[in-house]
């Protein structure tokens, strides 16, 4: 059986775990705050943080405006976009998107996670589950410890390779240790089968 890496130091964060494998690729990031979110109470520092950049936001955000646009001439005809209160819904919706976009938070220490304000320790998870959202549109992993869950979008999480790589080893030595994995977060990670880990501390 292949050694798992070895875990990081909770404070240091070294040495920083291998690459682990993604779905998505990554998107840009805001530069980090000066000062970086606090961890949890308990927890050791925050290594790592993401959050979308306003360029993507902005870039992203009009195509479901577009959409929206295109069904009301779909239903009105173009006599539609003369309509001040079309474009006042429009804007309001370009409104929601961009603040529900921004305000999605994603940091992570050595031992723990945090999206926003929930979050867990990544080596003692109990259970790690690959599911489904939007009608299979896109894909998140919900992982719990003894006492708490988080739903990680999976387009979020792997943003920040580093931030994932640091989930991704704490979900292997969890898995190892005995989390129930389901059976769809197998077949897209089949090193996070359950096992035994055997430490590689040097």
């Amino acid at each position: 059986m292949t050694n798992l890496p070895p875990r990081p130091d909770p404070t240091a964060g070294e040495p920083r775990p291998p690459e682990a494998p993604t779905q998505y690729q990554g998107v840009a990031s805001e530069a980090p705050p000066k000062t970086l979110p606090r961890p949890p109470e308990g927890e050791g520092p925050t290594l790592e943080y993401h959050r979308l950049s306003k360029r993507n936001v902005w870039l992203g955000a009009p195509i479901p405006i577009v959409i929206l646009l295109g069904l009301a001439v779909l239903h009105s005809g173009f006599v539609a976009l003369t309509y001040w209160f079309v474009w006042a819904i429009a804007a309001v919706y370009l409104a929601y998107l961009v603040y529900t976009v921004r305000s999605d938070v994603l940091t992570a220490g050595a031992e723990w996670v945090r999206l926003n304000r929930a979050w867990v320790r990544i080596y003692e998870l109990t259970s790690i589950n690959y599911v489904g959202r939007g009608s299979g549109t896109s894909f998140a992993v919900v992982i719990k410890d003894r006492e708490r869950t988080v739903e990680l979008p999976l387009h979020i999480v792997q943003a920040n390779k580093q931030l994932w790589n640091l989930v991704y080893l704490g979900m292997r030595y969890s898995a190892g240790n005995g989390a129930e994995v389901n059976r769809a977060m197998r077949a897209q990670f089949p090193e996070l089968a359950p096992r035994t880990p055997r430490h590689n501390n040097s």
